[in-house]
């Protein structure tokens, strides 16, 4: 939603913004990913 907002004021920026937004959404991803295995692997001990 905001990012729309910052997206209608700056076209040009658009790119680089869905960018940064990906790079998050992969850092966040792999962050929780890394947490399930954590969580998994002392379920298991």
């Amino acid at each position: 939603m905001i990012a729309a907002g910052l997206a209608d004021i700056h076209d040009e920026n658009l790119a680089s913004l869905t960018f940064w937004v990906d790079a998050l959404l992969i850092f966040v991803g792999a962050v929780f990913l890394l947490g399930i295995a954590k969580f998994i692997g002392r379920k298991k001990k």
